[in-house]
């Protein structure tokens, strides 16, 4: 359950990381 919320945040993060860029 916890890596789930986890792997979410990271996707998330990463996502607007690319977006900025």
């Amino acid at each position: 359950m916890m890596s789930s919320l986890v792997l979410t945040m990271a996707k998330r993060v990463n996502y607007n990381l690319f977006i900025a860029i």
